[in-house]
Order: structure tokens, then C-alpha cells, then sequence
């Protein structure tokens, strides 16, 4: 992913019955902490979670805080 993707985030989402489990990657080119990414992603939303490494990072959230979420990232 890192090399194939050089200057792209990747995130990948898995639902359960009542959240997502999104787990994120970045290139080698993003300089993007994806730990604090996702924990500043996940801070309004109640019960969510999230944060990780510089490199590698992932969040919960309930699945009817998916369009927050998503709007958090941008």
C-alpha cells in the first residue's frame, strides 16, 4: 500500500451490526500523523474511538455517525 499508493490515505471499513472498524494507511510520500488524524476524526462522536501511529491508524464509530465521521475527515 505504501508504495503503490505514494500519495494517497487508504482507509478500509468493515460494519458490524451496530459500527464501522475503519482502519487507515498512508503513502510513503504523506507527511499526515494518521494517528492524530483519526483521533481529532472521532473526537465529536459519541461513543467512537480512535487513533494509531504516524503511519498506521483506526477508528470505531457508531454506524449512524458514518456521514459525521466522513464530513470530520475533510
Amino acid at each position: 500500500v505504501t508504495k503503490l499508493f505514494k500519495k494517497k490515505i487508504i482507509a478500509i471499513a468493515q460494519r458490524t451490526d451496530d459500527s464501522y472498524d475503519i482502519s487507515f494507511r498512508r503513502g510513503i510520500d504523506v507527511k499526515v500523523n494518521l494517528g492524530e488524524f483519526v483521533k481529532k476524526a472521532v473526537a465529536n462522536i459519541p461513543n467512537a474511538n480512535g487513533g494509531g501511529h504516524e503511519a498506521a491508524a483506526a477508528a470505531r464509530i457508531p454506524k449512524e455517525y458514518l456521514q459525521q465521521f466522513l464530513k470530520n475527515l475533510s
